[in-house]
């Protein structure tokens, strides 16, 4: 912290903002890069290198515009706890985090149990991978969950926790994609109106490539890889564990 994080603060949530106005009025995609990030951020706490939860800002910003029902993807490698616990009871906005076994890694919470409470049941989906999951993991798990839950949730809006900390050569967690992961997402995103926040990532090369891709692939510049995509036992575990759990909420 210095003297200025709170005006840079200020700064990162007002891009939130300003990105979703766009996508609000005008379609397409919007991203906003900007630190620092926000997912660990509650209402009432700064903890985890977040001040303000710049996501959870613009989400309600555009409620006040009377937009609603939005679906988040948070692929930082932390568990966003502070957006997760923002919208825990809210079944208008969807988040799903796919991140590190939180056994493993900070925060500590994001496991498959942690569904939602109240009116909220079902609309908080957590995919803890185990440490050394690779880029054919990831793709593999989310293209089994992503596809039914958005059919079945029609969200208005997809906002994107993008953390890039997932990344081999981060140095502070143990997941092992590379920059064809960040190619995939955006591709896989690239026709919904989608507003992507910057999150995590520390290894600043690695953070360059993958946000490249990240951005060619929303523009439709980039293709994603589509042989060889399979997961190993411990990942077909986690899928097991989440569609039996969903299974009252979403057709997985």
């Amino acid at each position: 912290m210095t003297s200025e994080s709170y005006n840079v603060a200020l700064l990162a949530a007002g891009g939130a903002i300003m990105a979703s106005e766009i996508v609000s009025e005008d379609g397409g995609w919007a991203y906003s890069v900007a630190r620092p990030p926000g997912h660990h951020a509650t209402r009432d706490r700064a903890m985890g290198f977040c001040i303000f939860n710049n996501m959870a800002i613009a989400i309600e910003h555009l409620r006040e515009k009377g937009s609603d029902h939005f679906l988040i993807i948070d692929f930082d490698v932390h568990y966003g706890n502070g957006t997760a616990d923002i919208f825990y009871d809210d079944p208008n906005v969807m988040y799903i985090s796919i991140h590190q076994d939180p056994k493993t890694l900070y925060p500590g919470t994001g496991f498959v149990e942690e569904m939602g409470a109240g009116d909220g049941m079902g609309y908080t989906l957590n995919i803890p991978m185990p440490p050394g999951s690779n880029t054919s993991d990831y793709i593999w798990i989310l293209s089994r969950i992503l596809e039914p839950v958005k059919d079945e949730f029609k969200p208005s809006m997809v906002f994107l926790e993008a953390g890039f900390d997932a990344h081999k050569d981060d140095p502070l967690a143990n997941i092992r994609v590379d920059e064809e992961f960040y190619t995939w997402i955006g591709s896989y995103l690239k026709n919904e109106r989608v507003v992507a926040v910057l999150e995590g990532g520390y290894n600043l090369e690695a953070l360059a490539n993958s946000n490249l891709k990240f951005v060619r692939s929303l523009m439709g510049l980039e293709s994603p890889i589509e042989d060889g995509i399979r997961a190993s036992d411990p990942v077909k575990s986690v899928f097991k564990r989440i569609r039996d759990k969903f299974s009252e909420y979403f057709k997985i």
